[in-house]
């Protein structure tokens, strides 16, 4: 899925396991969404299936566009999660037209506190 690579290639170039740390990186660019708390965890477990082959791709003219309960869970278990995603992807590219940015540089640090005595 193009819109999980664009994110990743944004976010986590070259990580396996990428999920938390995407997830994060996200949110610290653009916040925590107050509604569509799920999304990211429904746009990921969606990219993993389609990835792995898990569940087929089916083409929305093969769909008979109508109030069919197999074309209502189709669209809500693919498309909606996929549509929030490509809103995030906008906005993280906005983001950047604004910042006259080409991309981000997270900083990671680590620091240990001793022990109270």
């Amino acid at each position: 899925m193009i819109v999980a690579q664009t994110l990743e290639s944004l976010f986590a170039p070259g990580k396996e396991q990428i999920g938390g740390l995407l997830k994060r990186r996200i949110y610290s660019v653009l916040g925590e969404p107050e509604a569509h708390k799920s999304w990211f965890s429904r746009f990921y477990d969606l990219r993993s299936r389609v990835a792995h082959g898990d569940i087929p791709l089916v083409r929305p003219n093969n769909l008979a566009l109508n109030e069919s309960v197999q074309f209502q869970n189709y669209y809500a278990n693919y498309f909606t999660p996929l549509e929030e995603a490509a809103s995030v992807m906008l906005a993280v590219l906005q983001d950047l037209v604004k910042s006259r940015a080409v991309e981000y540089d997270f900083t990671e640090s680590l620091e240990r506190k001793s022990l109270a005595h």
